[in-house]
């Protein structure tokens, strides 16, 4: 299903993951595959905890594959499945780096995903402006352990 066309070459890209100067139809999973034209992609990070992080790396595991994946784990995660599965035991059996928030800082093709990250972030500290956090209650009147 089409949702939007650009002008241009037309022809598929990674809307705006993509370093080229495209502009072409985007699809609905098309943001994270490759651009058709130039062949780049961006790194995307998946950082937090629990089975929305866990689901969430899966679905951009499945589309890009493994080397253009990395996950950021909270503190917790010991790399033990308890009652919400562990992000970390499912990145070293999916063969995905575990990086440090530091190593992310200079990497200007990332997409940075916050799915119950337990840390505040810098944004100015990164290269990318491409940085999403995500929350499942109102901000700020339920906010770290109240959601």
């Amino acid at each position: 299903m089409e949702l939007a066309r650009g002008s241009g070459r037309g022809h598929m890209f990674c809307r705006g993951l993509c370093r080229g100067n495209h502009t072409a139809v985007f699809r609905p999973t098309s943001f994270l595959n490759k651009c058709a034209v130039c062949k780049n992609m961006s790194m995307i990070c998946i950082a937090g905890k629990n089975r929305i992080a866990v689901d969430s790396a899966e679905y951009v595991l499945s589309l890009v594959g493994p080397s253009r994946v990395c996950v950021l784990t909270t503190g917790t995660d010991t790399g033990i499945d308890m009652w919400q599965p562990s992000l970390k035991k499912w990145a070293e059996t999916h063969g995905v780096p575990v990086v440090p928030i530091e190593a992310l800082y200079s990497i200007e093709d990332l997409v940075f995903c916050s799915l119950e990250f337990d840390h505040i972030i810098a944004p100015a500290k990164f290269k990318t402006s491409r940085l999403f956090n995500v929350h499942f209650s109102l901000l700020p009147e339920y906010k770290g352990s109240f959601t």
